[in-house]
């Protein structure tokens, strides 16, 4: 079920995809590889193994890239956000997503989460950039499509299934904030 929460204005995220759109990262071409010691290894060789069954490979579809707060956007909109959702920020990012590319079905395999009470800790989507023809998110069993500019909702949990794809002749720009109740 869709959980709306509110929105942030559409200056506001106009001004943080500018600043995004100023510096130059590399894309990610799949989930980053976890140490077989790592708690979360076999659901990440399980993504991958999912991935690949379903045709995905590396250098083909799956590019996306990342800008973070302090190194490639003012903390202003982390702060901004931070009312809004009444939470704290654990981490808060920009996903880019390029015509013809995409994020498969995946869940966010984060080990330092487990570091937090259940129950505290929350994941959100905002859609900073326009509504354009073509892009789409997922979570679990519902399609965000052609959402309003700032639009923020909630994960059902931090393990939610998701994937977002741009099918679009645009640049996709997305938000994703993972923050801890202040409460």
């Amino acid at each position: 079920m869709k959980n709306y929460i509110g929105s942030v204005s559409q200056k506001l995220c106009d001004s943080l995809i500018t600043q995004c759109q100023r510096n130059k990262v590399e894309p990610y071409h799949g989930n980053m590889d976890l140490n077989p010691d790592d708690l979360f290894y076999n659901d990440h060789i399980e993504q991958k193994k999912l991935a690949e069954q379903a045709g995905y490979t590396q250098g083909n579809s799956i590019e996306f890239r990342h800008y973070y707060p302090d190194k490639h956007f003012s903390l202003d909109f982390i702060h901004t956000f931070e009312e809004v959702v009444k939470q704290e920020c654990l981490l808060g990012f920009v996903s880019e997503i390029q015509p013809g590319k995409c994020a498969p079905w995946h869940w966010d395999i984060n080990p330092w989460l487990n570091d937090y009470p259940e129950g505290e800790v929350c994941r959100y989507v905002c859609f900073v950039d326009k509504p354009k023809p073509g892009q789409a998110f997922m979570i679990e069993d519902e399609c965000f499509y052609m959402e309003s500019q700032g639009n923020i909702y909630q994960y059902p949990s931090l393990k939610s299934w998701h994937a977002g794809f741009n099918a679009g002749l645009e640049t996709k720009f997305l938000f994703t904030f993972t923050g801890i109740n202040t409460n």
